[in-house]
């Protein structure tokens, strides 16, 4: 079963960062849908406010104006402080992105798994690029994933960008899902 367990729009003026809170651990999986109409040069997460014990890895590929496509592999290089989740955008093109997020096990003592997909429409400024990253992290820390904070690098997340978190239950088999 997918069920709403916090949904977050940003007001008008933007704000540094959001915080998806008093997170129950009462499901299997979470699971979040981001749309973001700005971000500051990277989009980040972290969970619990934990500053330690990070790793992700990522694939992506740009599109923009003097190249045609770039692809590439490896570390985000932020060190182990946090999850990259998305790349800058410009509000003021009409650009946005999506980000879906996958986190399994997430109230487990084991490593916290996270797999998503970034997305980014560079609206008319194609200086900022259209592209999309493929992402993995994990979060080795033996507690239950109860806030998740999203910030960026040096700047806002803009008005009318919206984070939602849902919680997923699996059936008595593990794998089939209640409805």
């Amino acid at each position: 079963m997918l069920k709403i367990i916090r949904h977050v729009e940003v007001p008008a003026g933007g704000q540094t960062s959001v915080v998806l809170d008093n997170i129950p651990d009462t499901y299997d999986d979470l699971y979040i849908i981001i749309s973001v109409s700005g971000a500051a040069n990277e989009l980040r997460m972290r969970f619990n406010g934990s500053t330690a014990n990070y790793t992700d890895t990522l694939a992506y590929g740009i599109i923009g104006p003097s190249l045609t496509a770039v692809v590439s592999a490896g570390t985000n290089g932020y060190g182990t402080d946090e999850i990259y989740v998305g790349a800058k955008i410009n509000p003021t093109s009409g650009s946005f992105s999506t980000q879906r997020i996958y986190i399994s096990n997430y109230a487990s003592a084991n490593p916290k798994l996270t797999s998503g997909e970034h997305v980014k429409a560079s609206g008319s400024n194609v200086a900022f690029g259209s592209g999309v990253t493929i992402i993995g992290g994990n979060w080795n820390d033996s507690s239950a994933i109860s806030s998740i904070t999203f910030s960026g690098d040096n700047d806002s997340i803009y008005e009318n960008s919206s984070f939602t978190l849902y919680g997923i239950t699996a059936g008595s088999d593990g794998v089939t899902t209640v409805s």
